[in-house]
């Protein structure tokens, strides 16, 4: 839904467009009362008509102001309102990391297109369909005959629409899906750099470039090139339905049924039958080859029609039953794995290399919701239960964990206040981040996911993220790959002081001290 503010910016640019629309018709007939007058040698209503005009004249200008003032600040209400329901969609909506790239190419492009090709141009409408049906009734009051035969006419320019118009949109879409794919392997090169500068496969990844790079400008190519095709053939259309007007009205000046100031109000009026019907096809043609974006931007997380279970409090236990996770279509990371993790429990989950022990982690998160098998929480289908519920009492800490742009306080309260000091510095303690926050900036310390933490800081960072907001169930992703052994085995045994914390922790270390912690060893073969 827009916002009040976007509905009054819409509200006063319709407005003044259609202002402006009546102050063209009436400076049309003005332009005739001021060549009728001098015609006729009239000086009085030559001079009073003149003057009326140039009184006019200046609101004219005021509305052209206006209408553009609110048309700009309704595209930009619009375009932040997009932005904020797509925002809002993509955390609330599960989608594949290839997805995750698409959606960035909505945030550019797209947003560009919708820019340009549909919250932009629609507002013309206000404009040019009451400039039509303005002038078509003045031109009733001229001349019967003449309105009818340039009514007709003046509608040859829409035949574009009907040409162009699905052609047009599917090139947009093609544009779209291409600039997404780029932004995808621009964003890989980016983050694998290290990878390719150390392995010297720079050469590998600027020729990929250049593919992708020549396919995605190919296609703009041909989608403006077909625009700008269809709107060339609509100006000429309309150019010459114009020609047609003037000849038509010439004729009737020469039969006596018009006069010559009468003459120069119906080819100002021709003018503003002809421009709306050749801008109101360029408009629809870019509002049908923008309708793939609309579609997306107007996606919405409306609920199932049946309602998701609300999980208020972790009671018995997590069963996992013949749980199996695939990477592509045919081929399985792994399946057929049965766990049970009991409340209050501490488990640490052990396994080869490669057999998908964070997959299992990330399906307990609800991370992946794509598998096969049943995990069930308390009896509960573990897809049925209401994300926003579930994340209140379960905290996923990665093996990769991202650390926002702000202070370190900021990243451990998550941009919250609502933490008393003795919640933070008990967590804090227990995950030693007081170690590397001792220095004069404290919690205080400007940090990013690029500031130079190491994984192991990061890891203790996002951890008493978790702990403070207090999880009944806590899974921790390869804790030691990060930090080392001692750090890891006194984080723990601090965390494990808690009996209702049902705790499972991803590891592949084998030290028996580091495993006598845990309640249960869970091997995976």
């Amino acid at each position: 839904m827009p916002s009040s503010k976007a509905k009054r910016t819409l509200v006063f640019s319709a407005i003044f467009f259609m202002v402006q629309a009546a102050i063209s018709v009436i400076l049309a007939f003005m332009l005739q009362r001021i060549v009728d007058s001098a015609s006729n040698r009239n000086m009085q209503d030559f001079i009073f008509f003149l003057v009326l005009t140039f009184c006019i004249w200046p609101l004219d200008i005021v509305s052209v102001i206006l209408a553009a003032k609110f048309r700009v600040a309704n595209i930009k209400e619009m375009l932040q309102l997009t932005k904020h329901n797509r925002l809002n969609f993509i955390l609330a909506t599960k989608i594949s990391p290839k997805e995750e790239n698409k959606e960035l190419s909505f945030f550019t492009a797209d947003i560009d297109v919708l820019d340009q090709s549909y919250y932009g141009v629609r507002l013309s409408l206000f404009h040019y369909i009451p400039l039509f049906l303005f002038s078509l009734v003045s031109l009733l009051f001229i001349n019967w005959i003449l309105t009818i035969v340039l009514a007709v006419v003046s509608l040859l320019p829409m035949l574009t629409t009907w040409i162009f118009g699905k052609p047009l949109a599917n090139r947009k879409k093609t544009y779209s899906d291409n600039q997404a794919i780029y932004v995808d392997n621009v964003k890989e090169v980016i983050d694998g750099k290290k990878e390719i500068v150390s392995y010297g496969k720079q050469d590998v990844f600027i020729d990929r470039h250049e593919k992708i790079n020549e396919k995605v400008e190919n296609a703009r190519e041909r989608s403006k090139f077909l625009g700008a095709l269809a709107g060339s053939l609509s100006f000429n259309i309309g150019f010459l339905v114009q020609i047609a007007g003037i000849g038509l009205g010439s004729y009737l000046v020469i039969t006596g049924d018009l006069t010559i100031g009468f003459l120069i109000a119906v080819m100002q009026l021709v003018g503003n039958l002809v421009w709306p019907v050749v801008h109101g096809a360029e408009i629809i043609n870019s509002i049908k080859s923008s309708k793939h974006i609309r579609e997306k931007a107007m996606e919405s997380t409306n609920a199932a029609n049946t309602k998701p279970i609300i999980l208020d409090d972790f009671k018995d236990a997590i069963t996992v039953c013949d749980l199996a996770v695939k990477y592509d279509e045919e081929n399985y990371i792994f399946k057929n794995v049965s766990l049970r993790f009991e409340k209050g429990k501490k488990y640490v989950i052990q396994a080869p290399s490669g057999f998908g022990k964070s997959s299992i982690a990330k399906v307990l998160s609800m991370e992946i919701d794509d598998f096969e098998g049943v995990v069930l929480i308390d009896g509960k289908d573990i897809k049925s239960i209401d994300p926003k519920s579930f994340n209140n009492i379960l905290r996923f800490v990665r093996q990769d964990p991202y650390i926002f742009d702000g202070t370190a306080y900021e990243n451990i309260t998550f941009f919250s206040n609502q933490f008393d000091q003795s919640a933070l510095d008990a967590v804090l303690d227990t995950t030693r981040v007081k170690g590397f926050l001792s220095g004069e900036e404290g919690l205080e310390r400007s940090i990013s996911n690029n500031s130079g933490l190491s994984g192991g800081q990061k890891q203790s960072l996002v951890l008493a993220r978790a702990l403070l907001h207090k999880p009944q169930i806590l899974i921790l992703d390869e804790i030691t790959s990060n930090l080392d052994l001692v750090a890891s085995c006194e984080i723990l045994e601090k965390l494990f002081k808690d009996k209702d914390l049902t705790c499972i922790v991803i590891a592949h270390e084998n030290d028996e001290n580091f495993k006598s912690l845990f309640d249960e060893i869970v091997n995976l073969t």
